[in-house]
């Protein structure tokens, strides 16, 4: 299983733990994709998204984690995302500790998948990533 199909993909990784960071980073490059830039917080997802979307080179996907203190949530971030028009047709998978029923289906309407982190690794990942990203 690998990610020649989906490449080149760039990928920004949203998450306030820098381990967890790092995990998804090291997913990520174990399935082949290796354009990816990693964000701390909401503000600064949001300023490097803004920053790049009136030029050519443009995110692909945004992982992001939902519980990201201090400030504006993953969900805050998600609701940024689809109410500017130059970032909307981006695919969003959160990737969270959250274990919350009620979260997962509001949620879902915003979301291109969802991704519990105990569950993340090479297959799960690259299978939301394929189910989202590749023509059914």
């Amino acid at each position: 299983m690998n990610a020649s199909n989906l490449l080149p993909l760039r990928v920004l990784v949203v998450e306030d733990d820098p381990a967890q960071q790092l995990l998804t980073g090291m997913v990520l490059e174990r399935i082949g994709i290796t354009d990816f830039t990693t964000a701390s917080s909401t503000a600064e997802a949001l300023t490097r998204l803004n920053a790049l979307s009136d030029r050519d080179w443009q995110y692909h996907l945004v992982l992001t984690d939902f519980n990201m203190p201090p400030g504006a949530d993953g969900l805050e971030l998600i609701k940024t995302i689809r109410a500017d028009f130059r970032l909307r047709h981006l695919k969003i998978i959160m990737v969270t500790s959250e274990d919350n029923l009620n979260l997962q289906s509001e949620l879902r309407r915003h979301l291109a998948g969802y991704l519990k982190k105990t569950k993340l690794t090479k297959a799960t990942l690259l299978e939301v990533i394929q189910q989202q990203l590749l023509p059914h």
